[in-house]
């Protein structure tokens, strides 16, 4: 509560002043620039561990950045809001805030002696930017492009800008996922890994780490993806426990094939009201977070003897999703709605909603998502062309290396598909 009070102080003060330099001689001193690389450096640590206190954080760096005359520690913090203005508009038109802020940054940019190397290294903090702008705004293939760009530029920089390289690896390992190019994703992970323990980088390794999870279910090993995700709990603080919302269903979803309560239970259990804020504040988490929600109901729905309620249920979460102006929720919102009219028996209308799905997963690049789409189109088709769809959505996944496509895609898009 004290963090949240905090963040609307300081987002309040933010709105009446605006995103312009005042500066004052008490932050350009030594104690004053500690405060400023503290606040900077707790708010990039704690960006994909603890977004709440990482935002009240930021937003104390601004506020300290804007009245302090050393342009590279402002444009260091610029970035960072360009990057959260990304995160919560997505792709939505810019306000007059986000273009007080691309103003700032040129103009900021624009006082740096070409050569030098703080110039340099904040190169790969521009990339990093640009990512997830790419990323939020429905580009993933861009988006996955310019963080590989930032990766290489930061780890040869002499310079490192706090944990820059540390949070430019665990975006582009999302974004890996979200294109499916899980084979990429892992040599990414494993590289990356091996990297920050030479650094002595645990941030960087801790972000890292929660993908050994996944990693054991392509090898079909749900007990040690068991395993490995305790391993991973038991070395993060309980406040930063971001990934654990989704980890322990995903697990169960693998283990039933997509079909279950068990998933439901969980997530219902984990949800709380920070996770309903972050939701709404982090429009891409808020895309995944209502999808997971929609599809675990999906796999309850199938073992339901009376499944109506919960069928209800996935209609809300996808109409949640659709008031989402992320480009993410739209084809999620279909396939919830297609998992509900089937499980409903209106198989007709489920086939056009997930004909519908694929077409806007197909648009945003996102692989494994098409390939459960076409799987569960298949199951309800039936007969030989049925048969074929389903072939060639475990073909695709199998590719990435995943020993079981049915399970694996059973966590993507939940439910009892074939059984209408």
């Amino acid at each position: 509560l004290g963090v949240a009070v905090g963040v609307l102080g300081r987002l309040l003060r933010l709105r009446l002043r605006g995103v312009r330099r005042r500066p004052s001689a008490a932050v350009d001193t030594p104690a004053g620039l500690a405060r400023l690389d503290v606040a900077t450096a707790a708010s990039a640590s704690l960006g994909m561990l603890d977004p709440p206190r990482a935002f009240y954080f930021h937003l104390g760096a601004l506020e300290l950045a804007l009245r302090s005359r050393d342009s590279f520690r402002l444009l260091r913090v610029l970035l960072m809001e360009q990057v959260l203005r990304a995160v919560s508009r997505a792709a939505r038109p810019p306000t007059r805030g986000d273009e007080e802020v691309e103003r700032l940054i040129r103009t900021v940019h624009a006082e740096l002696a070409p050569g030098d190397p703080w110039l340099t290294a904040l190169d790969g903090s521009f990339a990093f930017a640009l990512g997830l702008r790419h990323l939020f705004r429905g580009e993933p293939a861009a988006a996955c492009a310019e963080l590989a760009r930032a990766e290489a530029r930061l780890q040869d920089s002499p310079l490192q800008l706090g944990n820059v390289l540390g949070m430019t690896r665990a975006w582009l390992a999302t974004v890996l996922w979200i294109v499916g190019a899980w084979r990429r994703l892992r040599e990414h992970v494993t590289r990356g890994l091996s990297d920050a323990h030479l650094r002595g980088d645990r941030f960087g390794a801790l972000q890292l780490r929660q993908w050994d999870m996944i990693f054991a279910l392509f090898a079909d090993r749900a007990d040690d993806a068991a395993a490995a995700h305790e391993r991973w709990v038991a070395d993060v603080p309980r406040s930063a426990r971001v990934g654990d919302l989704t980890a322990r269903p995903t697990l169960a979803l693998y283990r039933g094939a997509g079909v279950g309560d068990e998933a439901r239970r969980l997530l219902d259990a984990a949800w709380t009201v920070e996770y309903a804020i972050l939701a709404r504040l982090s429009l891409l988490m808020g895309a995944a977070t209502y999808f997971a929600r929609g599809g675990a109901c999906l796999a309850a729905a199938a073992v339901a003897d009376a499944p109506a309620r919960l069928l209800r249920r996935v209609e809300r979460e996808a109409r949640t999703l659709a008031r989402l102006r992320t480009p993410y929720a739209a084809p999620f919102a279909v396939a919830l709605r297609a998992g509900a009219a089937a499980g409903a028996g209106a198989r007709g209308r489920a086939e056009a909603l997930l004909v519908e799905a694929e077409a806007g997963f197909v648009r945003l690049g996102m692989a494994m998502h098409v390939a459960a789409v076409r799987r569960r189109r298949g199951e309800l088709v039936g007969g030989a062309a049925g048969a074929e769809l389903v072939a060639d959505a475990d073909r695709v996944v199998a590719a990435e290396g995943v020993r079981s496509p049915e399970r694996m895609l059973g966590t993507v898009l939940p439910g009892r598909w074939q059984k209408i």
